[in-house]
């Protein structure tokens, strides 16, 4: 890209500015909505994609916030481990309010525990397929039917 586009480039995202962000906020928080325009406005200015004046230009920033937006959401969804243990000390409201997480999962087999405490700790099923040398399918298989067996546990609760 020449030094021509990339001005030209940057004063119309200079110019978009606010009506992204007032779209971004029907969405998102303020707060996040101004982190997001900001930071696709940022990669936008940085790309090296070419790409011409006009409905498909403003198309094309919003795909670049949408991204944005969803790379975000994935990765605070990754920094919010379950706490299993804060659950089951928790003390409840009522004694028939009561589940017993830890009981749940002490009826899986050590395989499906450890699986479920991976995934609660953040990894990935690719992470934990190359780990286990299967395939990612696999693993979201047996994740899937370890947690049908904690379900089912504590629904077999009183």
């Amino acid at each position: 890209m020449h030094q021509h586009e990339s001005a030209e480039r940057w004063a119309w995202l200079v110019e978009q500015g606010d009506a992204l962000r007032r779209t971004l906020r029907r969405r998102l928080r303020a707060e996040d909505a101004d982190d997001v325009a900001s930071e696709a406005i940022l990669r936008a200015g940085r790309s090296t994609v070419s790409v011409a004046p006009g409905a498909r230009r403003a198309a094309w920033l919003h795909r670049i916030a949408r991204n944005v937006a969803i790379d975000r959401w994935r990765r605070d969804r990754r920094l919010v481990p379950l706490d299993i243990a804060a659950h089951v000390t928790a003390e409840p409201e009522t004694s028939a309010a009561r589940i017993d997480v830890e009981a749940a999962l002490k009826q899986l087999r050590p395989n499906d525990r450890r699986l479920l405490a991976l995934i609660a700790a953040g990894a990935r099923y690719s992470e934990i397929a190359h780990a286990e040398g299967v395939d990612v399918t696999a693993i979201r298989q047996r994740v899937a039917r370890a947690r049908a067996r904690v379900l089912a546990a504590l629904r077999e609760e009183p």
